[in-house]
This record gives C-alpha cells, sequence and structure tokens, in this order.
C-alpha cells in the first residue's frame, strides 16, 4: 500500500512539473491568444484566389423514379497561395462532402419551402467547408449556377 502511495505522489509532482513548464514557457492551453490573431491576419493579408470545382449533380428521387435533376456550379473563395493549394488538394473530399449533404439537405428545403434559396445554401455550403477543413481556410462558396432538370424519359 506505501508503494501505491508513493508511486502516486511522485505521478503527481510530475504532473504539476510539466504544468509549471507549460506555464512558464507560454506553450500548449498557456499560450497566449494574441499570437494566434497575429497569425490569422497575416494569412488574411493575402491575394484572394478562386477556385472551381466541378459541377454537382443531385438527382432527386420519389417512388422510385427520378423527379428531379438539379445541378449546381460552385467556386470556392480563399485567401493566398497557400490556402489555394490546401483546398485543391481537399476538392475530392469537399465535392463528397457537399454531394453527401446537399443529397440530403435539398429534398428537405424542397418541401419545407418548394424552392431552392441560394443564401440558405451557401450558408450551408460554408459551414460544410469549415468542417472538412477544420478551419476557415475557405471564406466563402459562390454558387455560380443552379438549375433544376426534368429527368429525360
Amino acid at each position: 500500500m506505501k508503494k501505491i502511495i508513493i508511486i502516486f505522489a511522485i505521478f503527481l509532482m510530475i504532473a504539476g512539473a510539466s504544468v509549471g513548464i507549460l506555464k512558464w514557457f507560454n506553450i500548449g492551453p498557456f499560450s497566449e491568444p494574441s499570437s494566434g490573431k497575429v497569425q490569422a491576419t497575416k494569412k488574411a493579408k493575402g491575394k484572394i484566389q478562386m477556385l472551381d470545382l466541378d459541377p454537382i449533380t443531385v438527382h432527386l428521387v420519389q417512388d422510385d423514379k427520378v423527379i428531379s435533376v438539379i445541378k449546381m456550379e460552385l467556386r470556392l473563395k480563399t485567401r493566398g497561395a497557400d490556402n489555394l493549394g490546401i483546398v485543391t488538394r481537399l476538392k475530392p473530399k469537399l465535392a463528397h462532402a457537399y454531394f453527401s449533404d446537399l443529397h440530403a439537405f435539398i429534398p428537405r428545403m424542397l418541401s419545407a419551402i418548394n424552392r431552392l434559396d441560394k443564401k440558405t445554401l451557401r450558408e450551408r455550403l460554408v459551414m460544410l467547408s469549415k468542417q472538412v477543413t477544420r478551419t476557415k481556410i475557405i471564406e466563402d462558396v459562390i454558387i455560380k449556377s443552379i438549375s433544376d432538370e426534368a429527368p429525360r424519359k
């Protein structure tokens, strides 16, 4: 029993020393928040870059029949060449996330308001972009065009 108490006391001292070192050197959770703001402003000063995505086609199905085909052309807005490279690398992942979400979201929107609202779709796509990239690399998603076509028979 004494050995367990001694081991526990040593563990507490090591943990306390680790927290003290982190606080002393201002690293980890004890770093100053202003340094993050400086880095964010440096990134925000880059030139605006645009990246076109391949058209996203969503087929709406009801009673085992395609009732509508919605085609969207999107453009992503980011700042700086570094961010453009990151977004270009994540392009397939973003397109898949957009397609998966819109496949479920568009039918709900159409049943609720009977039309496609560009502003709501844009906000939804920006939110998805933030989830996929885990940062605010993509500033805006511009919907170039939305076309709603009846299926060909």
